[in-house]
């Protein structure tokens, strides 16, 4: 998860200002398709590296919070997926275990460093158990059932939970 260092809401525009740490703007989505659009298919883990760094122009130590891990330099490329998968479940999961639900999991709202290292960002709509009942939002193609008829029918967000993001997650 991209660690916040601090908010800020100017109270006349009603924005806020999140600072965080520079990631890179490579993002998972940005990594799926440069994969895919490319003459060959994919075949080791060190092609996920590749594209995850061939977006930026930073060296990769001046913007990873990571070490490059050994699994994307000499894995196969279901090695990588698996990788980046769990990472990315792990998040889920530090997330949820602090009452905390994304809503709004897709491959654009993570963030891949140099090192290859998922992050998961954008909790603009993120709800925790302590908040009340989450609003509803996010990307429809993404979005669990129960998400997407709360959309439709205009309903708040009572039934939304945990569920919703491993829902998201697996698309």
């Amino acid at each position: 998860i991209v660690p916040i260092h601090s908010i800020r809401e100017d109270e006349e525009s009603g924005l806020s200002v999140i600072c965080m740490p520079y990631a890179g703007r490579t993002t998972l989505r940005d990594v799926i398709l440069a994969l895919w659009q490319s003459d060959q298919a994919p075949t080791r883990a060190s092609d996920i590296l590749a594209a995850a760094q061939g977006m930026d122009a930073e060296p990769m130590d001046q913007r990873s919070a990571c070490q490059v891990p050994r699994v994307l330099e000499r894995g196969s490329f279901e090695e990588g997926v698996t990788f980046v998968g769990l990472k990315m479940a792990e998040a889920l999961c530090h997330a949820h275990a602090h009452g905390v639900f994304h809503l709004d999991q897709k491959p654009s709202n993570v963030l891949m460093d140099n090192a290859g290292c998922p992050r998961l960002l954008d909790f603009n709509l993120a709800s925790d158990r302590e908040a009340g009942i989450p609003r509803v939002g996010g990307t429809m193609s993404y979005m669990s059932p129960e998400q997407g008829r709360c959309f439709l029918e205009q309903s708040d967000g009572a039934v939304l939970d945990h569920r919703s993001d491993i829902f998201s997650f697996g698309v």
